[in-house]
């Protein structure tokens, strides 16, 4: 963790793009804009989370760095 706020910086943060709702998944598509500390280059990193839920419950949290994966994992495509 220390390499990575070394290289990238301490604001870290998610901007959500776009949240889908399948029923029994929740979709999380974001993007996470950084910035390398050395040479001041921007960098966005695509990322999704699907979440499975039963019950009212999350039973499973899969994470992905592609959009596309995420959206295929829930049966959607982009």
């Amino acid at each position: 963790m220390a390499a990575w706020t070394e290289a990238w910086g301490e604001s870290d943060y998610l901007e959500r793009v776009e949240v889908i709702d399948t029923g029994e998944r929740i979709v999380l598509l974001a993007i996470a804009p950084m910035r390398a500390q050395a040479s001041g280059v921007p960098l966005t990193e695509a990322y999704a989370l699907v979440s499975t839920f039963k019950d009212g419950r999350a039973v499973r949290i899969e994470e992905y760095f592609n959009h596309a994966e995420a959206l295929e994992a829930v049966g959607l495509s982009e």
